[in-house]
């Protein structure tokens, strides 16, 4: 769903139906309902509704980006049984930033898009493709450099990976996921 208008000025480039599942304090718990997901020329946008109070992350301050595996719930693997593996497909999106007051924080959302849960997961493929395509990953603070205080500071390889481990071990990233990017860091040294 290739997104197209403007907003305040600024061309949306893609727009998204997502569902909220974690990581900012002022939400505690995850809900499906679905948010207007947007990638704009200068920021991710994740609109206003009833319930949230919207949320806006300049590329600048975005680290990453990364697609994890849908969590299955107790119901979900009841309810389809042998089946339940084949629902367990990279749906969620994993926004990793900085805020403005310089904290760490990670944002989880589950891809509605593409209605299917295979659907969903390729719409996830899509956005990041969409990302490249767009050129916004160039934007991101995550793939070279990190902003302590008022210094720049450069990330050495062996850094990114053990911050991927620390994702890794959080269950954020899969571990298809952390050899992927181990061997594309390793490559880079």
């Amino acid at each position: 769903m290739f997104g197209k208008g403007k907003k305040d000025g600024v061309k949306v480039l893609e727009d998204y139906k997502v569902g909220y599942l974690g990581g900012d304090a002022r939400y505690p718990k995850a809900k499906k309902t679905g948010l207007d997901f947007k990638l704009y020329e200068d920021a991710l946008r994740i609109e206003k509704v009833k319930w949230f109070d919207g949320l806006e992350i300049p590329y600048t301050q975005i680290r990453d980006i990364i697609i994890s595996d849908r969590q299955l719930s107790g119901l979900d693997i009841v309810a389809t049984g042998l089946l339940s593996s084949t629902l367990k497909q990279a749906n969620n999106i994993n926004v990793a930033y900085v805020d403005e007051e310089g904290n760490e924080r990670i944002i989880r959302f589950e891809m509605f898009s593409g209605g299917t849960v295979w659907g969903t997961a390729k719409k996830c493929k899509e956005m990041l493709d969409r990302l490249v395509h767009h050129q916004l990953r160039k934007q991101f603070m995550g793939t070279e450099e990190i902003i302590k205080g008022n210094e720049t500071v450069q990330e050495s390889p062996m850094e990114k990976i053990e911050k991927l481990a620390e994702l890794k071990e959080k269950g954020i990233l899969t571990e298809e996921e952390f050899t992927s990017k181990k061997k594309e860091l390793l490559e880079m040294m």
